[in-house]
């Protein structure tokens, strides 16, 4: 009796026939029945046993990869402000760095406005540029976290005052701890200029969701990387 011609046929991979597969949690791709063997073209002597179980071990290979793509989509935890910084650094990290050479400039410069204040106002700022204004341990706040930020921005007159040393002095400032054309310029410049400079307290949750629209591509890369050209171009550099 004549055969037809297998060697086109590749080989399968020999399995072990112990392994276990749940083939009720096996979800068979759009094309499975096109890739399954077909017997009037498989040599008699071959083994269909191996067959079956090779193609039922790469559906469940691709079950399992799916499986595990939407597990990291649903992974919990929080979501980055920032997704797609060049470099990362943690939100508070970048707050520290502003808030306190913000507050020393206002140690320098409070008795230049001490005269133009309200008692409101001299209250805030000596409590604030006190040595209990520091975050620390015992003190009134213990880190650069969110309810310090929250305390500080929630006062009309400080916000002022930030904007208008950011607006004159961020860009001198941070020179001193690294160059106009680096990644982390960009980094701590951009995240002062769009997220500190107009924060509020209650704008968090409005920022958080932007971040996650962004995680879950509703924002492309692309576009990112276009913001970040627009912003290198305003400046009047470009990076290298």
């Amino acid at each position: 009796m004549k055969h037809e011609n297998t060697d086109h046929i590749e080989t399968p991979v020999s399995m072990n026939q112990d392994q276990s597969i749940d083939y009720k949690s096996v979800i068979l791709p759009d094309n499975a029945w096109l890739n399954w063997p077909s017997y009037s073209s498989v040599d008699p002597n071959s083994n269909l046993f191996d067959l079956n179980h090779n193609f039922a071990s790469n559906l469940e290979a691709d079950s399992q990869s799916s499986s595990f793509a939407r597990k990291l989509k649903k992974k919990r935890g929080r979501r980055p402000l920032r997704p797609y910084d060049p470099i990362k650094k943690k939100t508070e990290e970048k707050d520290k760095y502003w808030l306190r050479a913000f507050r020393s400039y206002m140690k320098f410069n409070y008795p230049n406005i001490e005269s133009s204040l309200t008692d409101e106002e001299k209250t805030f700022w000596l409590d604030h540029l006190g040595g209990n204004g520091k975050p620390d341990k015992g003190n009134k706040f213990l880190s650069y976290g969110k309810k310090y930020k929250d305390y500080l921005f929630s006062h009309q007159f400080f916000v002022e005052q930030f904007q208008t040393w950011f607006n004159n002095y961020g860009q001198c400032e941070l020179v001193k701890k690294c160059k106009p054309d680096s990644d982390l310029w960009f980094v701590y410049y951009d995240y002062a200029a769009q997220e500190l400079y107009n924060y509020t307290p209650h704008r968090e949750k409005v920022v958080s969701q932007q971040a996650n629209e962004i995680v879950n591509g509703e924002k492309s890369q692309g576009e990112i990387m276009e913001e970040m050209m627009r912003f290198y171009m305003a400046m009047g550099w470009m990076p290298m």
